[in-house]
């Protein structure tokens, strides 16, 4: 991943040269790095500010929505003093501390949301229209934000790389590929996503990601009629991301279970 960090590099000699090791993951983590190192701060002071930030803007939006300021700092505290912070690998693994703060942040901006609708003390506020524009923008303003640097990324890659995707591991044809193969019903459940890429480029089926995504979407195309024409057997199961196996209820259960005791 330090290595997408070096844009020229990763735009230039990987996609001319290694291009089965490119669009492996989002470019989150590379632009982050890319951010801190052009700061010359540490990643852990980076990090620290960040959650910072953060907590100030779940203040502000809950503030905004609400005239009860215990609420607002009630989720200053919840996201400046959250246990992920205080993680003895929060700042040490970037990759996976990036993105836990941006997803606090959302659960924000789901509870204040809810807070508005159910609060009877807010009821007449909440329909107020200048209170409603309010809570419109603090929503609409983040998701168009995302939205729109996602078809820049997506159109970036489409011009380097010939496919108008976030990543070719677990989106595009390859990821719908995963997806169809984890849906037959198996008592195996193995993870082998990250195959997908040396079994195209290793045998020689494609040269780039464009011709990756073809060879993929035939292959796709077959596994789904055979769904539809009952020659495969669909797993129903419980399934958390397409790219893995569908979980029955025991181990359902442990992963919740597991999760409780690690953060609970």
């Amino acid at each position: 991943m330090m290595q997408y960090a070096d844009f020229p590099v990763y735009y230039g000699e990987m996609a001319k040269s290694a291009v089965s090791m490119t669009m492996l993951k989002e470019m989150g983590e590379p632009v982050f790095m890319w951010i801190v190192n052009l700061s010359g701060l540490p990643l852990t002071m980076v990090m620290s500010g960040l959650w910072i930030v953060n907590g100030l803007l779940a203040y502000r939006l809950v503030d905004m929505i609400s005239s009860k300021k215990k609420m607002a700092y009630f989720f200053f505290l919840f996201i400046v003093f959250n246990l992920v912070a205080f993680d003895k690998w929060c700042g040490v693994r970037p990759y996976r501390s990036s993105v836990s703060v941006p997803m606090y942040l959302l659960m924000c901006l789901a509870f204040p949301l809810l807070y508005a609708i159910c609060s009877v003390a807010d009821y007449v506020a909440f329909r107020h229209k200048r209170i409603i524009g309010r809570m419109l923008i603090a929503i609409l303003v983040p998701v168009f934000i995302f939205e729109s640097l996602t078809v820049v990324y997506k159109s970036v890659n489409d011009h380097y790389f010939g496919v108008y995707e976030t990543n070719m591991r677990n989106s595009g044809e390859p990821g719908r590929f995963i997806s169809n193969i984890y849906s037959i019903e198996s008592e195996r459940r193995d993870y082998f996503s990250w195959l997908i890429k040396d079994a195209v480029f290793d045998s020689k089926v494609a040269s780039n990601w464009a011709e990756a995504e073809q060879f993929y979407k035939k292959v796709n195309d077959e596994l789904e009629e055979a769904f539809a024409d009952g020659r495969l057997k669909k797993d129903e199961g419980f399934r958390l991301i397409s790219s893995l196996p569908a979980l029955s209820s025991n181990e359902l259960g442990w992963v919740l279970k597991s999760s409780f005791k690690l953060y609970g």
